[in-house]
């Protein structure tokens, strides 16, 4: 959610990759340039953000309640340049990274995750072993890689569920295929503003409903406690759905809003255990 919301207003051009620098002590998701200069290093293991030569610290506290805000203080503190409106190619790409936030958000409590379709450690580079999962289409194997060293593969993000790879993602042509290298569009419909970038969910409404049809529970709750609630509501008791707020027919930025603030207000309790 955070790449994404940076690549709305960064200076590019910019793409994504994961890398593990500090020999291999720290696991970044990150920006990079095609000469293969890294911008911007989100810690996935840690709390802190690297903009250009800055720290910027504790970035995931900030992330979990507004990733807009968290891109504007990377910008601001790493003191990144900034484009008055996103190119073609962050717009596509700010839609793939809002795309997969989203699928993984929606489906915490099945387990979901996302690699990267080079593999870059200590030990080496090269493809990802996940991607011999996957009939690739012929067409990605001969397109440019995106990274000076890197072959096709560094165009291709894996989504996983449950342990199992089910889409690979083309980040050059912003296709989709399952694991038989047919069109795979399994998005969960997301909220388009009026500069027609789609942005992250900002909640979930969730209803639990017993054997009966009585509803036990019915309220919105923020995403980064969307998996704690299905799990205090036992599913194996209760008949749980968890529906993003953006398809839950919200047709204003206002709404949005107060359905934010709603959903905040749900989690405040609960921020001693997050942080």
């Amino acid at each position: 959610m955070v790449i994404a919301e940076v690549l709305k207003i960064a200076a590019g051009p910019l793409r994504i990759g994961v890398l593990h620098p500090g020999g291999g002590q720290y696991d970044s998701l990150c920006l990079i340039t095609p000469t293969g200069d890294s911008v911007l290093q989100l810690n996935r293991n840690g709390v802190n953000a690297l903009a250009g030569d800055e720290l910027v610290e504790h970035i995931w506290k900030t992330a979990v309640n507004n990733p807009r805000l968290a891109a504007l203080r990377i910008m601001d503190e790493g003191d990144l340049p900034a484009a008055l409106e996103p190119t073609e190619g962050h717009k596509n790409l700010s839609l793939m990274a809002t795309n997969i936030a989203n699928y993984l958000t929606l489906n915490l409590s099945v387990g979901t995750s996302v690699e990267w379709g080079w593999f870059d450690s200590t030990y080496g580079s090269g493809r990802s072993p996940v991607l011999d999962s996957f009939k690739i289409p012929e067409e990605w194997k001969v397109a440019k890689p995106a990274f000076p060293g890197t072959e096709w593969q560094s165009n291709i993000f894996i989504i996983l569920k449950a342990g199992a790879a089910v889409a690979a993602v083309n980040a050059d042509t912003m296709e989709a295929v399952n694991s038989e290298g047919e069109s795979w569009s399994a998005w969960p419909a997301s909220y388009v503003g009026v500069d027609d970038l789609i942005s992250p969910h900002v909640g979930f409404h969730v209803v639990a409903k017993d054997s009966k049809g009585g509803v036990a529970y019915d309220g919105n709750v923020h995403p980064a406690i969307a998996r704690r609630v299905r799990k205090m509501l036992m599913e194996e008791l209760f008949d749980v759905e968890t529906t993003p707020i953006f398809e839950y027919g919200l047709t204003t930025e206002d709404d949005a809003v107060a359905i934010w603030l709603e959903a905040q207000g749900d989690r405040q309790g609960s921020e001693k255990d997050y942080f």
